[in-house]
């Protein structure tokens, strides 16, 4: 086998890496979710010209299945999607117990087909997912023209944001345009959506409200663990 593509680390990763492995002035090393996290957020939004910053995950498939919830799929919805993509993209609707409704694809491009996902509607429609392929989208403006939520499988880019879906979840895999070696993001431009999505990607505990935020908190809406990991 020949590979096509390798990875790239730039010469200095190291450097930034060692403060964020190694104690501080109190002798602590402390690997939870931290500043990086959010210096990093905030130097993606502006990467990507962002009006928020968006949430990063700890997977591209977090994202994926953060989205669904905040759309609100449950059991029996259907969700038209494509199947020229990676199984993550559609396992989370079947987590859900959803149904995933197959959309043609463009025989060229491999991208979702707009005018085919028109015809798979029905009452039960929740929600649209497409996927970026090799760089490119489908015309999203076209897809959320149909009145639903469209979740963009961003995970081969691009990063450019002339047009996206509803809900837009990138992937920082390792064999990514983009990588942290893994981890995601999520973006919704909904500062409701967006701060529902920071509790829920931490069982639901708001991680900046108390000092004792694991006994002192009620959980509204239960969340899981998708918190992307770098110390302060």
């Amino acid at each position: 086998m020949i590979p096509m593509f390798k990875p790239f680390m730039a010469d200095d990763v190291l450097s930034y890496l060692k403060p964020v492995l190694s104690y501080n002035e109190k002798g602590e090393m402390y690997i939870g979710q931290g500043e990086q996290v959010e210096r990093f957020e905030r130097a993606f939004q502006e990467y990507c010209g962002l009006k928020y910053a968006p949430l990063s995950l700890n997977s591209g498939t977090s994202a994926l299945e953060l989205a669904l919830q905040l759309i609100g799929i449950k059991p029996g919805d259907e969700v038209i999607t494509t199947p020229i993509t990676c199984t993550a993209t559609n396992s989370p609707i079947v987590l859900y117990g959803a149904r995933p409704v197959w959309a043609d694809v463009d025989p060229v491009t491999g991208l979702i087909d707009e005018d085919d996902v028109a015809q798979k509607i029905t009452p039960r429609t929740k929600a649209i997912i497409a996927v970026n392929w090799g760089g490119r989208q489908p015309n999203y403006n076209k897809l959320k023209s149909y009145g639903l939520p469209v979740v963009e499988d961003a995970a081969h880019g691009p990063y450019d944001r002339k047009q996206s879906g509803t809900y837009v979840c990138w992937s920082f895999q390792a064999i990514k345009h983009l990588t942290c070696v893994d981890g995601g993001a999520l973006y919704v431009e909904n500062e409701v959506q967006l701060e529902r999505g920071r509790l829920l990607r931490w069982y639901g505990l708001d991680r900046r409200s108390s000092k004792d935020f694991r006994c002192e908190q009620n959980i509204v809406e239960v969340g899981r663990m998708m918190l992307m990991l770098l110390s302060d």
